[in-house]
């Protein structure tokens, strides 16, 4: 039947960075006095000196608008220039809006792009980044307080006005609580907070209009960007609204922040934190955290207002329980590898000191900065790092991260001078990097592919992919094409890890290429695949082979699940169709268990995976849906999923297809049985997107996507006897890790449940990373990498966060370092070739702010510690093949399928061939085992 496309699309608006070491600052543009003009022109474009401006980071830029400022001419007012800033080439480039202060909004038609529209200048606005584009609410201009919701894509450089009015001091309009409606709408406000949870955007509090009176607000209000509605969600409808502390770190309903404006905000982990602002006489130090999930407050930190606060410093860079920073409202907030940064700020004195907020400890630490006000700055030379080097103490400076460098830029405060102004200098603070290496690719999500030389396949995920003589291979997926347009692809790329370079082999640039089967095993320069993705590749004699997967046959949201075998040949660049059908969703044919037939075959599905081992080729389980005519008169369609667990095999030797265990039917509850014993009647519950291995004569399956919900279960299945064994896991849905300490293995030690993740088999032991599922706490997407050993039964966490939504740590292209890690991500591709493990793209996160398709390579090279060795080149007593040495004559030395020459003396414990292989004794070469 017709099937129903289901694409998992996981957004967040946390922004993860390298924890710093170095703690160094560098002044890269703008003056270090107070008061400067803008400059406008081409060659000498510099945003002038402000304060109460908005930022936002996208794609590898900063994005600046508006505030209370110095225009074109040296006069002060409200502002409404929209400016960009590239860090690659340290220039600002002038985008939109007016050059003098107090322009005028040009609305246009509610809900329409024109070229001639933008917001009236304004400051203290909230800001938003979602799907590419800059979202502007409220602000105060010289009208008044504004209500009006605005959006900016970068792509055309238009402004569209898309909800509330054009008239300022606008009263809210509440509607009923938790009731999203057309006619909700905040009032109109100023210093307000802004958060982002998937494509919702909230505001909270601020400074605002409520029956057409003025006053402080607690109101939390939550943004459908599908919808364009607006819905009140949480807190009071009237003004000054003295909240509800409750109990500290207790979560209720009961829970309110007090009103308040100018507070510092953040997101992390599917959370919102809020720190500080000010009511009344009094500032504030309290620190909150919201969960949408409950739709609950929780007062975590700080005093209650009342309470007066300076500070409690500490020592610098050590955390501590009662360390904690003063009251203050105006300050800078960034989300910075799981920790919370706060920079300065105002308590009628400003302040320049640098704190880090650790969630998972609830501890804040001094991390840089003066524990004294009104500091002025030192700058030090322009573009040059230096320890001594800081920010002068300043408001509302503007914190943006890019390629994992957190920029700096104005406020209202101290330049090199000891007197308060408006600053435009722009900083830049340096972090470290760790032990994976960015070796190729952008750091960024959506990139297109590039065909022409030098090329590089565009970002994807769920891509097929193959080692061969020494070179990775990439097939299709779901991503970007040459025109930067996302689908599903059918390009073949070749990359040789010698020279770093990708080629492409085969296959269209563009999305959506229809296959041509040709003749059944007949190769011709014809003959492709088509689009298609989430399906299982394996290599067998020196070729490159794929089976099944989903192919979408346009733009639109139909795909079709396929059951052919291909064949690909690199000597000749060919593809041959071998087995299965040319029509799409095609049923199973399963004859007796046991028995091949030429007609024997998987049906059509996608998202799963093939193992390959003494020339067969295994299959597992896979999904496939399908819908039906639920509601003939409206035509609704109702979907039904269907998750598989039958166990296949595809016999080269015979080209036939043979089914081997587990049900011909779906959605199959499984047979636990008893951990660690193997039995014939166990078999794993029906799931997809789960993470396999091969090793030795077992197959290995973790987790993956069921019926219900993400598993963590590792299952092995024996080759030699047809039997499962349930290993490690529960069978039990969306289990957190148990990370224990990085480095230790332990029996406890166990991945979340997970969909996607990326694996890898080396020197006797299975490599997991990332996947969509379950850290310690949270659900989303992952970066924690894994270690399993047989022999042992023991899980270790070796690299990468236990939390979710993590950025990446790129470092420097191509410098190994001990903090780079990659981002987040689900559904990449994963290579084993000289002695390293490779990743590429998948869907996820880089070091920008969200998630989308990624095109970067990482390299990652695991540590030397066991004695069994995995042998795959030359061995003698001068050039080496594994770890960079020779075997000792303790070790047991395991060859597969590989030739191995020995030329000079060696030693070794033992000699296992798995599942074949050869050891040649060159000239003069003696082996001596157990001596």
């Amino acid at each position: 039947m017709k099937k129903i496309l289901t694409v998992l699309v996981c957004l967040s608006i946390s922004i993860a960075f390298a924890q710093p070491n170095t703690n160094n600052f560098t002044w890269t543009n703008g003056s270090n006095l107070k008061n400067q003009a803008s400059q406008y022109g081409a060659s000498s474009n510099t945003p002038g000196a402000r304060n109460g401006s908005i930022s936002w980071t996208l794609n590898g830029k900063i994005y600046l608008f508006g505030g209370v400022g110095y225009d074109k001419n040296g006069n002060s007012g409200y502002l409404n220039d929209l400016w960009e800033y590239n860090p690659i080439t340290n220039n600002w480039t002038f985008i939109k809006g007016g050059q003098i202060e107090g322009e005028s909004g040009s609305y246009g038609t509610l809900g329409v792009e024109a070229a001639l529209n933008k917001p009236s200048a304004r400051n203290s606005s909230a800001s938003w980044v979602l799907n590419n584009k800059l979202y502007l609410f409220g602000g105060q201009g010289g009208a008044g307080f504004y209500n009006d919701l605005w959006v900016f894509n970068p792509a055309t450089n238009n402004w569209t006005w898309i909800k509330g009015t054009n008239v300022a001091n606008q009263s809210a309009n509440f509607g009923t609580i938790n009731v999203e409606n057309s006619t909700n709408n905040p009032g109109g406000r100023v210093a307000t907070v802004a958060f982002k949870l998937n494509t919702d955007l909230y505001l909270f509090g601020g400074d605002g209009y409520v029956s057409n009176t003025e006053g402080l607000l607690n109101d939390l209000w939550k943004y459908n960007s599908n919808t364009n509605n607006w819905t009140w969600i949480k807190g009071s409808n009237t003004l000054n609204n003295t909240g509800n502390y409750g109990t500290i770190n207790v979560a209720s309903s009961s829970n309110l922040p007090p009103a308040r404006f100018g507070a510092s905000s953040w997101s992390y982990n599917n959370k919102f934190y809020l720190f500080g602002g000010q009511i009344g006489a009094d500032e504030l130090s309290d620190l909150w955290e919201f969960n949408p999930s409950t739709n609950h407050w929780t007062w975590i930190k700080g005093n209650q207002r009342g309470v007066a606060n300076a500070g409690v410093y500490g020592v610098m860079g050590t955390p501590n329980v009662n360390n904690k920073p003063g009251d203050r409202k105006y300050a800078g907030a960034v989300t910075f590898n799981g920790k919370l940064l706060l920079f300065g700020g105002n308590a009628f004195s400003r302040f320049n000191d640098f704190w880090e907020y650790n969630p998972a400890t609830n501890n804040w630490t001094w991390i840089n900065g003066s524990n004294q006000e009104n500091k002025s700055g030192v700058y030090g030379s322009l573009n040059v790092q230096n320890a001594l080097n800081k920010l002068g103490s300043r408001e509302n400076v503007q914190i943006g991260e890019i390629s994992n460098k957190i920029y700096f830029f104005g406020g209202g405060g101290y330049g090199v001078l000891n007197s308060f102004g408006y600053l435009n200098d722009l900083w830049e603070y340096d972090p470290i990097v760790n032990q994976f290496k960015w070796i190729k690719g952008k750091n960024i999500i959506n990139e297109k592919g590039v065909y022409e030389a030098p090329s590089q396949p565009g970002s994807r995920m769920n891509a097929y992919q193959w080692v061969l003589n020494g070179k990775m291979y990439l097939f299709g997926g779901i991503g970007n094409d040459e025109n930067g347009t996302n689908g599903s692809l059918n390009d073949l790329w070749e990359h040789n890890p010698n020279t770093n370079t990708w080629t492409w082999l085969n296959g269209s640039k563009f999305v959506y290429s229809n296959p041509n089967y040709g003749t059944i095993n007949i190769p011709t320069a014809s003959n492709n695949p088509g689009c298609r993705y989430a399906g299982g590749a394996w290599v067998h004699n020196n070729k490159l082979y794929l089976f099944g997967g989903t192919q979408v046959a346009s733009s639109f949201s139909n795909s079709n699940s396929l059951n052919d075998v291909w064949e690909f040949n690199p000597s000749t660049t060919l593809w041959t169709w071998i087995k299965g059908s040319s029509w799409i969703d095609s049923p199973g044919i399963y004859g007796s268990i046991g028995v091949p037939t030429s007609s024997t075959t998987p049906g059509g599905r996608y998202n799963f995976n093939m193992q390959y081992y003494n020339n067969k080729a295994y299959l597992f389980g896979g999904y496939d849906e399908y819908y039906v005519l639920s509601d003939p008169e409206f035509m609704i369609y109702t979907t039904y999923p269907e998750y598989y667990n039958d166990l296949w095999v595809f016999n080269h030797d015979t080209n036939n297809w043979t089914w081997l265990k587990g049900v011909n039917d779906y959605n199959n509850a499984g047979v636990l049985g008893t951990q660690l014993v193997e039995n014939a009647a166990n078999n794993p519950k029906s799931r997809s997107f789960y993470q396999s291995w091969q090793f030795e004569d077992k197959l290995y399956y973790m987790g993956g996507a069921t019926q219900t919900g993400s598993q963590n279960d590792l299952w092995q299945y024996n080759i030699n006897t047809n039997n499962w064994t349930w290993l490690k896991g529960v069978n039990m849905i969306n289990q957190a890790g148990v990370y224990g300490t990085q480095g230790v293995p332990a029996v406890a030690n166990t991945p979340g449940s997970r969909r996607g993740g990326a694996t890898w088999v080396f020197n006797n032991k299975l490599y997991l990373m990332g996947g969509i599922g379950n850290g310690s706490t949270g659900n989303g997407f992952l970066n924690d990498l894994w270690q399993y050993k047989p022999s042992t039964n023991n899980w270790v966490w070796l690299k990468g966060s236990f939390g979710v939504d993590q950025g990446g740590v790129y470092g420097t292209q191509g410098v190994t370092n001990a903090t780079n890690v990659p981002g987040a991500r689900a559904y990449s591709s994963a290579w084993n070739i000289n002695k390293k493990l490779y990743l590429y793209g998948g869907s996820g996160f880089s070091s920008e702010v969200g998630s989308g398709f990624l095109a970067d390579l990482w390299s990652y090279v695991p540590a030397c510690t066991d004695g069994q060795s995995i042998a795959n080149g030359n061995w003698n007593n001068t050039s080496t093949w594994f770890c960079e040495r020779v075997p000792t004559a303790t070790e047991e030395v395991k060859i597969y399928g590989h030739t191995i020459d020995l030329t000079g003396n060696a030693y070794a414990k033992s000699i296992t061939y798995f599942p074949s292989g050869t050891l040649r004794l060159g000239l003069g070469g003696n082996l001596q085992l157990n001596p």
